[in-house]
C-alpha cells in the first residue's frame, strides 16, 4: 500500500530526524517554504527594478492604509461550519495517537484515509457551491493581491499534483501484485487531485471578482463559503503537518527509490499548499467584498456632477451680467 508522509523511512540517513524527532519533519517543511517564499520576493524585486510608477498615487495609497476596516458580515455560517471542520479534524488526531498507543496501524491508516476523503469532498464541494455562488460578482483583469501570491500557489499546486500522479502509480503497481488491496488510496488521491485543482482555479477566478452591484453589496454572494475555506484549509495545514510526521498507509517497495525520493522533496509543498491557499483565501475575503473602492468612485463621480453644476450656474450668471450690460 501507499503512505503520505515519508520521513519516517529515512530517519537512519538523517542525524536531525535522530535529535529532533517527529518535529524534524516539520522543521524541514518550515525551512522549503521560507526558501520558497524569499525566492519568490528575490524574484518580484528583481522584476520592478527600474520601473517606473505613480509616487503620488502610492502615497495616498499608503496614508489610506493607516486606517483598517474589516467587514465581518455574512461570515457567520461558514465560520461555525468551518469550527465543526476544526473540531473534526482534531478528534480524528486524537484518534489516531490512541490507535497508535493500542499498536493497533491498521486501524489508524483506516481513520486517517477516511478522515481525508472526507475533508477533500467538503472542500471540493465548497468550491463548486462558491464558483456558482459568485458567478453574479463582476469580473476585472487584475487580481487583488500580487503576481507573487499567483506564482506561489502554482508551485504548490505543481507539488500537490506530482503528489498525487506518483501515489496513484505506486497504488497501481502494488494493486498488480496484491489483489485484496483496499481502494481506499485510490480514492483519496483521486479526491485529492481534483480538489486541489479545482481550489486553485477557485481562487484564481474569485480573487479577480468584486463587489460592485447594490445587490450584491447587500447579499455578499459567496463570502460563507469564502470563510468556511479559510477556515478549512487552516485547519489542513496543520493536519498535514501532523499527518507527515505520522504514517498514514504503508509504504510500498514497488514504487522504487525514485519514487521515495521525488515525494519526500515535494512533501513539504503540500503543506505549502494549504498555507499559501489560506492567505489566498484571506486577501479574497476582505478585498472581494469590500465596499471602500466602491464608495471612493461614487464620492468622485458625486464631485464631478458638484463641479459640473457649479460651473454651469457661473456660467448662466455670467451671460445674464453680459445680457444686462448689453441693454
Amino acid at each position: 500500500m501507499t503512505r503520505y508522509a515519508l520521513a519516517a523511512k529515512f530517519k537512519h540517513n538523517l542525524g536531525a530526524i535522530e535529535q529532533f524527532g517527529d518535529a524534524a519533519t516539520f522543521l524541514t517543511t518550515c525551512i522549503v517554504e521560507y526558501s520558497l517564499i524569499g525566492a519568490a520576493v528575490m524574484f518580484i524585486q528583481w522584476k520592478s527594478i527600474a520601473c517606473t510608477s505613480n509616487n503620488r498615487h502610492n502615497e495616498e495609497k499608503v496614508k489610506r492604509k493607516y486606517k483598517m476596516r474589516i467587514d465581518c458580515s455574512s461570515s457567520s455560517t461558514g465560520f461555525f461550519a468551518g469550527i465543526i471542520f476544526v473540531i473534526a479534524a482534531f478528534v480524528s488526531m486524537g484518534m489516531y495517537a490512541v490507535f497508535e498507543e493500542l499498536r493497533n496501524s491498521r486501524g489508524a491508516q483506516l481513520l486517517f484515509g477516511i478522515v481525508d476523503l472526507s475533508m477533500f469532498c467538503m472542500t471540493l464541494g465548497a468550491c463548486l457551491i462558491g464558483l456558482w455562488r459568485m458567478r453574479v460578482l463582476q469580473y476585472r483583469i487584475y487580481a487583488h493581491g500580487e503576481v507573487i501570491d499567483e506564482i506561489l500557489l502554482i508551485i504548490g499546486l505543481v507539488g500537490e499534483i506530482v503528489y498525487c500522479v506518483i501515489g496513484m502509480d505506486i497504488f497501481i503497481a502494488t494493486k498488480q501484485v496484491k489483489i485484496d488491496l483496499s481502494l481506499l488510496p485510490a480514492f483519496v488521491f483521486t479526491c485529492r487531485l481534483i480538489q486541489v485543482t479545482v481550489q486553485a482555479t477557485f481562487i484564481l477566478i474569485t480573487s479577480r471578482l468584486r463587489c460592485l452591484s447594490p445587490d450584491a453589496i447587500k447579499n455578499k454572494p459567496g463570502k460563507q463559503i469564502i470563510t468556511f475555506l479559510l477556515v478549512a484549509n487552516t485547519t489542513l495545514f496543520v493536519f498535514h503537518t501532523y499527518e507527515g510526521m505520522k504514517s498514514s498507509f504503508d509504504i510500498s517497495d514497488y514504487g522504487g527509490i525514485t519514487y521515495i525520493n521525488t515525494i519526500y522533496v515535494v512533501t513539504p509543498l503540500l503543506v505549502f499548499y494549504r498555507f499559501h491557499s489560506s492567505a489566498c483565501l484571506a486577501e479574497i475575503w476582505k478585498h472581494t467584498y469590500s465596499t471602500k473602492s466602491h464608495e471612493i468612485g461614487s464620492s468622485a463621480q458625486t464631485f464631478s456632477e458638484s463641479s459640473l453644476t457649479m460651473e454651469t450656474i457661473n456660467s448662466s450668471s455670467t451671460i445674464s451680467k453680459i445680457h444686462n450690460y448689453t441693454y
